[in-house]
């Protein structure tokens, strides 16, 4: 068994070193290529929607409602940019398409005012062209391949000590006994070093708060908080926070029945 952790460490340690900087290198790619475009729409009565929409290469599109059925659609040019133009087309109450106007964009800020019948601003909508992923689609992907990652590490690692144990293991009886998961989660607590503790928890409060600070922010700026992302990211932290707290009272426990 000594041998095994004596074989695997240069691995392990290899392993903390290089999944850090493939998140980071990850995630900066994914930050810095596409587009977002944040639409805020103003109504007269100051009611405030905001939400987001990828740009991809092709732009991206949209609608803004007006008062009685008028509406008026916009279109991207493409990815953010000094080229970038947004084409808008007004569309009267009774379906009339009217004349296209093209802006120039930036990136930068580009608004649509619709007025009603009688000439005043029912809605305003403000557009803005930025670069980067929307929040949800990064925070998406940087999930998804934290998980990939941390997956094969561990997938290999146990790959490799299960292959080491197994020819100690070929000649003796079989048992039926288990160990619970309760068993194990004491006996892991009990083993766990205060370096990796503390970096567990740090890990977990630094997820914790990045989502918490999500949420509010999307219940702040009139953002849907339901969506999955931030759902399965805040349940996600609030277990890992819960796990280590858990972790951290067994440990503790173990150490006053030593005494």
């Amino acid at each position: 068994m000594r041998g095994t952790f004596r074989r695997i460490k240069p691995f392990a340690l290899a392993a903390v070193i290089l999944i850090p900087l493939l998140l980071v290198a990850a995630v900066t790619w994914i930050s810095s290529s596409g587009g977002t475009l944040n639409v805020t729409i103003v109504d007269a009565s100051g009611k405030t929607t905001t939400y987001s929409q990828a740009i991809g290469q092709d732009g991206a599109e949209g609608i803004v409602e007006g008062e009685a059925g008028a509406r008026a659609t916009y279109k991207v040019s493409g990815l953010p940019g000094d080229k970038q133009t947004m084409t808008v087309t007004p569309i009267s109450s009774n379906g009339k398409v009217g004349t296209p106007c093209i802006i120039r964009v930036g990136p930068g800020t580009a608004k649509i005012n619709m007025a009603g019948k009688d000439g005043r601003i029912v809605r305003t909508a403000t557009l803005v062209s930025r670069r980067g992923p929307p929040p949800g689609t990064a925070m998406l992907y940087s999930m998804a391949m934290a998980f990939g990652l941390f997956g094969i590490y561990f997938v290999v690692l146990c790959g490799y000590s299960l292959a080491r144990l197994r020819p100690l293991t070929a000649g003796l009886p079989r048992s039926n006994e288990r160990i619970s998961m309760r068993e194990g989660v004491n006996l892991y607590a009990t083993k766990m070093s205060n370096k990796l503790l503390i970096l567990f928890g740090v890990g977990a409060g630094m997820s914790f708060v990045g989502n918490s600070i999500r949420v509010i922010d999307a219940a702040t700026s009139h953002h849907p908080i339901g969506d999955t992302v931030t759902i399965v990211g805040y349940v996600s932290s609030v277990l890992m926070i819960g796990y280590f707290f858990w972790i951290l009272a067994l440990k503790l426990r173990s150490k006053q029945r030593a005494l």
